[in-house]
């Protein structure tokens, strides 16, 4: 769905009934079940404070059972208010928020605008990890107006500040460390129970909650990492959601009265290059030779069932300013082997294809085949798998170090939110998710200015070249599909509706 940028900044006045009404469908806080949810998941990081995620969206998905942020999205992608009851944009630089009076954290203690300036401001505090790199970006610091209102101050022109705020902004009390963080303290509809790394975390009901209270009294999320794993603890009725259901594994589920739920979502599956280290992919004759040596019609009819939606550029198409004028790589190994020749390999060369195993719906399993096709074009491909925190941690030792022991890698993106800006975090040189290295000053460039201007047609200008420049002039990515978002549910949860960002609020 493409919705345009007034609309999503403009939200209105809501008082706390219509807020409740939009983000939790109208339902009475009496009308809450007094029952337990199991829901389980791939990959749960280690830390669970806001600023430290690690396993991505999943990480998210635990952070709202025990965090609020100051903005919130609702099923349309549109802007709601949440500790934030209204926000202005001021300039390019400055945002004014009106905090939500009569909020209390879990320990008791009344959320405070200092509450909020802290966590705003630990962004910046160097032991976060990636998320806080688009905070750091911009913020500068931010100003205390009143008792109940702030206002963040950019130290560089910045558009997308609400759309950021809306993604994540989760405040909790000032003086709160992120070394050694092991209690998750906030202001959100769960309290903390336990954390067992590489197991589960466990939270209980918040009936102090400022909002309606949460539908469920305790709810248990558990690291599953085999798809077929979760599948079957669904099956058994030992869990009520599982999540990245594999389409084989579809009819299995409903025989046995579950219900499969899925949403397209905005998460690319693609493959990127090393740009670090001497060697073949450091030719964009032979990156645009991978290109057409990779069958994606052939992986999403295979893989997805044709729900995964088609790879046309860097980002999804319904995102603003998509450049539709971008190559159609078709599959031609007999022209993926005229490029490679073309750029004296005639005989091929042997790479490694890093993989993490399971993060992404059938990522190792499409590994796999991207590996067998490139073998057929004389690209004799090995692979490396590992579990998702494990694989981050290799292909950014390989990157940093220039060591050369991957020549490309498979990976996910997903833009959070409908601006473009985010879209291009895993090419912005220097960035914690840009696996190969890539560095192009144009594109830093074109990012900058695109932050910077509210002009519509400059922005379609900015972003259409930084799509030509990764899709065609430098094809630093080899776009797959993008991967349909599926889940298994009990009857406990029929009718749940996901959200294709992949971040379930399970408190609503």
């Amino acid at each position: 769905m493409r919705v345009s940028s007034m609309n999503r900044r403009q939200f209105g006045a809501l008082g706390a009934a219509g807020f409740a009404a939009m983000a939790f469908g109208g339902r009475d806080s009496a009308d809450a079940a007094d029952a337990e949810l199991v829901a389980a998941y791939g990959s749960i990081g280690p830390s669970r404070h806001p600023w430290q995620q690690f396993a991505g969206q999943v990480d998210y998905t635990v952070a709202y059972l025990f965090f609020d942020s100051l903005l919130n999205y609702d099923e349309q992608g549109c802007i709601i208010p949440s500790l934030a009851e209204s926000y202005e944009v001021r300039s390019l630089e400055r945002v004014r928020l009106r905090i939500r009076d009569g909020v209390t954290f879990h320990n008791g203690q009344k959320m405070t605008v200092e509450d909020v300036k802290y966590s705003l401001e630990e962004s910046l505090n160097p032991d976060t990890t990636f998320i806080a790199s688009y905070f750091k970006r911009w913020l500068d610091h931010v100003e205390i107006i009143d008792s109940r209102t702030i206002e963040t101050v950019a130290k560089v022109p910045y558009r997308s500040v609400p759309e950021l705020l809306a993604y994540i902004s989760f405040v909790y009390p000032a003086g709160t460390p992120i070394k050694d963080y092991k209690v998750p303290v906030g202001t959100g509809p769960y309290t903390f129970v336990e954390f067992i790394p590489n197991n589960r975390v466990v939270a209980v009901r918040n009936d102090n909650y400022w909002r309606p209270k949460a539908r469920f009294s305790k709810v248990t999320l558990r690291q599953i990492p085999e798809s077929a794993t979760r599948m079957a603890a669904l099956v058994a009725g030992e869990i009520d959601f599982a999540e990245s259901i594999s389409i084989d594994d579809v009819p299995v589920v409903e025989k046995a009265g579950r219900e499969i739920v899925s949403v397209g979502s905005n998460s690319q599956m693609y493959v990127t290059f090393n740009r670090t280290a001497p060697g073949p992919m450091q030719d964009v004759r032979v990156r645009q030779a991978v290109n057409y040596a990779i069958d994606k019609d052939s992986i999403r009819k295979v893989f997805y069932g044709g729900m995964a939606g088609e790879a046309q550029g860097p980002y999804a198409d319904h995102v603003p300013y998509f450049n539709a004028k971008l190559t159609r790589y078709a599959y031609d190994p007999k022209k993926a082997k005229a490029m490679l020749a073309e750029a004296g390999f005639a005989n091929g060369f042997e790479t490694t294809l890093a993989t993490s195993n399971n993060r992404y719906l059938k990522d190792s399993e499409v590994a796999q085949v991207i590996a067998g096709q490139l073998q057929e074009v004389g690209i004799r491909t090995k692979l490396y798998t590992a579990d998702f925190v494990t694989y981050q941690q290799a292909v950014r030792d390989d990157r940093d170090n220039k060591t050369g022991k991957f020549g490309l890698y498979l990976q996910g993106w997903a833009t959070q939110w409908a601006d473009p800006d985010v879209a291009f975090g895993c090419f912005e040189t220097g960035g914690r998710w840009n696996f190969g290295g890539f560095d192009s000053p144009r594109v830093m460039e074109l990012l900058k200015r695109g932050r910077q201007t509210l002009d519509q047609e400059e922005l379609a200008k900015i972003y259409g070249e930084i799509q030509d420049i990764l899709w065609d002039s430098e094809a630093q990515c080899v776009g797959i599909c993008f991967v349909p978002y599926i889940a298994g549910v009990s009857k406990k949860l029929s009718g749940w509706k996901l959200r294709p960002t992949e971040i379930q609020q399970w408190g609503v």
